[in-house]
């Protein structure tokens, strides 16, 4: 196969599209850049478009023989890249067409998050409701797209094992999402300490950002509102963070 060796060709602007949320959105694909993400792709059967490999890349690592590799010069996988110091593999994989449905799993848990702008802690949150077996994640207002390359680096993978449905309707899902839920909402000032709530049954978490926390509306659909206990200092923790202690509290009350 022709070694692509010009960054002037067009796969390349193509590829650079999918460094903004418009070209993704427009393409229905994002990136993955990485040989561990796309491991985890592969293991999963997520619909690849294009694979591109440095020669190096290539004769280091062994590819599943239903992908057809595209060999490019590495200024050209540079050019694509969004990354500083790419490994030398660059994929092109569909966003799913369909979002999943708003209904219970098997796990009975869903993380809404609200206002989740940094790449890094939602895709923390990602792995965190991962390694808990959550059902799906639920996107609302500002919150950071999650298929941009930040996110999806950040994820480690879970992004291909989790479902995330962007909300149509913020509101509207979280009424549909908790029809048979309690909707537990995280503040500062809940009152009940996290510990001492029955969450043995179906929960929706809903989460905002550490600095402005969930909106009126949203805490508004909650069914309970819990803190996380504290010692006396520190004024918040880590959306992440928090995200992630309350569900390892739901699992050690469900084994």
């Amino acid at each position: 196969m022709t070694v692509i060796e010009s960054t002037q060709n067009p796969v390349v602007r193509q590829v650079r599209n999918l460094h903004r949320r418009k070209g993704r959105l427009e393409a229905g694909a994002f990136l993955i850049e990485t040989r561990r993400l796309f491991e985890d792709a592969c293991a999963a059967d997520w619909p690849l478009e294009r694979v591109f490999a440095t020669a190096a890349f290539f004769e280091r690592h062994e590819f599943p023989r239903t992908v057809v590799v595209t060999p490019v010069h590495e200024r050209v996988l540079a050019a694509m890249s969004t990354v500083e110091t790419p490994e030398g593999l660059l994929a092109i994989a569909r966003i799913p067409a369909a979002p999943p449905a708003l209904r219970m799993g098997p796990s009975r848990a869903w993380v809404a998050l609200e206002g989740i702008q940094d790449p890094g802690n939602l895709g923390t949150i990602w792995r965190s409701a991962d390694a808990a077996g959550v059902d799906g994640l639920l996107l609302g207002p500002g919150t950071v797209d999650p298929w941009s390359p930040k996110v999806v680096r950040a994820t480690m993978g879970a992004c291909f094992r989790v479902p995330v449905r962007v909300a149509g309707d913020w509101l509207a899902d979280l009424d549909e999402l908790g029809r048979s839920a309690d909707r537990v909402a995280t503040t500062l000032d809940g009152s009940e300490a996290l510990p001492e709530v029955d969450l043995c049954g179906p929960v929706v978490w809903l989460v905002g950002n550490e600095g402005a926390g969930l909106s009126d509306a949203t805490i508004e659909r909650a069914t309970r509102r819990v803190h996380i206990p504290m010692r006396p200092g520190p004024e918040s923790l880590n959306a992440a963070m928090a995200t992630t202690i309350c569900l390892y509290e739901m699992l050690r009350q469900r084994r």
